[in-house]
């Protein structure tokens, strides 16, 4: 009876089981399957991101190159005007006109002062007029080492005008007579970022040695002269921050040898989260249809 019972309602013994075997078959033979890219999908996530930071650190380094080249060039022309120059009176009158060519070369004024701070020549001044007394830190390390010293940004006492002053001692037998001044607006920074040219949906930013922006890619304007972002203490490094804009982001900086900024390159952190995104929105779907197709093959 009971025999007659289950076959009337089609009902056996096997007819169940077979179909619940018949789909864990397919899941055995699946999971593995997905389970391998699954971690193909990830470990290629964590490559680009890897080759991207990279990549990032690279475009701060090309930045830091280029900021080094700029200086290394201001310094040199600024040490040639100072040791073509007798600092006599008469040798005063000669370095005027002779800082007068150099504005007109250089685009920016160059200013030489005694010890004290106290301008001797400022091209931007009529002769005869008085002249201020100027004084920065960076004047004290540049007499005491008798290098080339970089400021950090400040204001001009003049115009306001955020600027960067190099300064370079006049030695005479080996000791220093004066200071040799050249202040450079941060526009020139700004154009330096233009001709580096990094992709459009990268962002470039200079920070001066205090962690100063100097120059942006993008707003420039906007951040010059106001606290930077928050880099890590090694010289070079790639990390997820939050950027200027109040976004996350992956940055890569580096840092300059010659005058203790900094230059990094950023791109928006859903750049780098996308492959890690795909890879695990490819793994559910890929699992859904697998399982799905396994239980209507079983049914």
């Amino acid at each position: 009876l009971k025999s007659l019972i289950r076959n009337n309602l089609g009902l056996t013994r096997t007819s169940f089981p077979a179909r619940a075997y018949l789909a864990a078959l397919v899941l055995a033979v699946a999971a593995p399957a997905l389970l391998t890219t699954g971690y193909l999908l990830m470990r290629y996530a964590d490559a680009e991101r890897t080759r991207l930071e990279e990549h990032l650190r690279d475009e701060a380094r090309i930045i830091v190159s280029a900021l080094d080249r700029r200086f290394a060039g201001l310094i040199e022309a600024m040490q040639v005007l100072a040791q073509t120059q007798e600092f006599d009176a008469q040798g005063l009158d000669d370095f005027y006109l002779r800082a007068g060519r150099a504005r007109d070369v250089l685009g920016r004024n160059v200013i030489l002062r005694d010890l004290d701070g106290l301008q001797l020549v400022n091209p931007r001044v009529p002769k005869g007029q008085p002249l201020p007394r100027s004084s920065r830190p960076e004047d004290a390390l540049a007499i005491a080492t008798g290098r080339a010293q970089i400021s950090p940004v400040f204001e001009s006492p003049v115009d306001n005008e955020k600027i960067v002053a190099l300064v370079i001692p006049v030695t005479m037998d080996s000791k220093p007579i004066y200071l040799l001044n050249l202040a450079q607006g941060l526009p020139y920074f700004e154009q330096l970022l233009r001709d580096v040219r990094l992709p459009a949906q990268h962002l470039a930013l200079i920070m001066d040695s205090s962690g100063i922006v100097v120059a942006r890619s993008h707003d420039g304007e906007k951040f010059a002269g106001r606290p930077g972002i928050v880099l890590g203490p090694a010289r070079e490094g790639a990390q997820v921050m939050t950027n200027l804009d109040g976004q996350r982001a992956l940055v890569g900086w580096a840092t300059s040898d010659l005058s203790g900024w900094r230059a990094s390159a950023s791109v928006p952190y859903q750049v780098i989260d996308a492959p890690r995104r795909n890879a695990l929105l490819t793994i559910g779907l890929v699992s859904a249809f697998v399982i799905l197709l396994g239980f209507a093959l079983a049914w």
